[in-house]
This record gives structure tokens, C-alpha cells and sequence, in this order.
């Protein structure tokens, strides 16, 4: 299981609604908003590294209103 970290940038009319659709792309296993330079964070988790190339640029950065993503993949996970 290859889990990364997306931080999502969006347009401001699209803040209302955007936290609903990022979460209903297949993969994003938490969803939430967030304070700072980044309005969203999202939290993948794929069976197939080859599928994380995809799902954050074509499925997450497809959705409407994105500006831009930033994608950290997780080397080892410490909790449960």
C-alpha cells in the first residue's frame, strides 16, 4: 500500500464544495480543509504506486477549481 500526502490549492468559489468532491475521488482515504498557503490536504492511499500518478493529477487536479497540487509519498508510517 503506497500512501501520499496532497495539498490542494483552489479557487475561492469553489471552497464551498470542493472538500465533498476531493473526498469522493477513489484513493482519498481523509479529506479535510485547512489554514495556510494550502486550502486542502488529502490523505491517498493506493494498492499500486502506478496508480498515485493519476489519481493526483488527472482525478484530483481534474476536479474543478484547482489551481495547483503538492504530493508528498510516504516512505514508512509510525501510527496505526
Amino acid at each position: 500500500m503506497t500512501t501520499a500526502i496532497v495539498l490542494v490549492d483552489v479557487e475561492r468559489t469553489a471552497m464551498p464544495h470542493f472538500g465533498e468532491e476531493l473526498a469522493a475521488v477513489e484513493g482519498v482515504a481523509e479529506a479535510m480543509s485547512v489554514s495556510g498557503e494550502w486550502d486542502f490536504v488529502a490523505i491517498v492511499r493506493v494498492e499500486e504506486t502506478g496508480r498515485l500518478s493519476n489519481l493526483v493529477s488527472g482525478e484530483i487536479g481534474g476536479l474543478p477549481g484547482v489551481l495547483r497540487t503538492h504530493t508528498m509519498v510516504a516512505f514508512e508510517t509510525f501510527t496505526d
